[in-house]
């Protein structure tokens, strides 16, 4: 999206985020990496716990990669993230901006995994991702009847992306049916 606009466009911090979420704009995340600063993300994450998951470089910084410098996600670790969103509880993040990164997540344009099989009725704030051999999905979902759970689905190594994407939209659906019929999440 960024790359068709006119260069030196003044954007807020907020406004990157809306386009890195939202329509999932690869270089609105660049941008807010190199605004925020990799030291700063990877203490955000470290200050709350997450010691799996790392931001070593930018998107699709290739050099960055031969060195060695990868990014890395957890299942476990991005649904934990989400559930302490969804609670307001992930300093230095107030409550209310809790809330915001959340709405923005809400407004999501792909559709195609997470909430592709879920009822009308079911509120999703996810962000979905992939590259060549990977696609993945997380987001917090709230059942029709109320019930608030995080997810995160990772697939990698697949031979068809379409078929993985409808995976993750079948464990997505299987997962909604087990939380609104009254299952509870783990804390943690």
């Amino acid at each position: 999206m960024l790359l068709e606009l006119h260069p030196g466009l003044p954007l807020t911090l907020e406004d990157l985020a809306r386009l890195m979420i939202v329509v999932s704009d690869n270089t609105a995340t660049n941008m807010l990496i190199d605004r925020l600063g990799v030291p700063f993300i990877e203490e955000f994450l470290l200050s709350n716990g997450f010691c799996r998951m790392k931001l070593q470089r930018r998107l699709f910084d290739l050099n960055a990669r031969a060195q060695g410098r990868d990014n890395l996600i957890t299942a476990g670790e991005v649904a934990e993230l989400l559930r302490r969103m969804h609670l307001g509880d992930l300093p230095p993040l107030s409550p209310a901006s809790c809330e915001e990164c959340l709405s923005i997540m809400r407004r999501q344009q792909h559709r195609e995994k997470l909430p592709a099989l879920l009822p009308p009725g079911a509120v999703v704030a996810s962000k979905p991702g992939g590259l060549e051999d990977v696609t993945h999905d997380c987001g917090l979902v709230i059942t029709e009847s109320g019930k608030a759970y995080s997810a995160a689905i990772l697939c990698a190594d697949f031979r068809d992306r379409r078929a993985a994407e409808h995976a993750v939209a079948l464990i997505s659906l299987r997962l909604y049916e087990y939380f609104d019929s009254g299952g509870s999440q783990p804390a943690g």
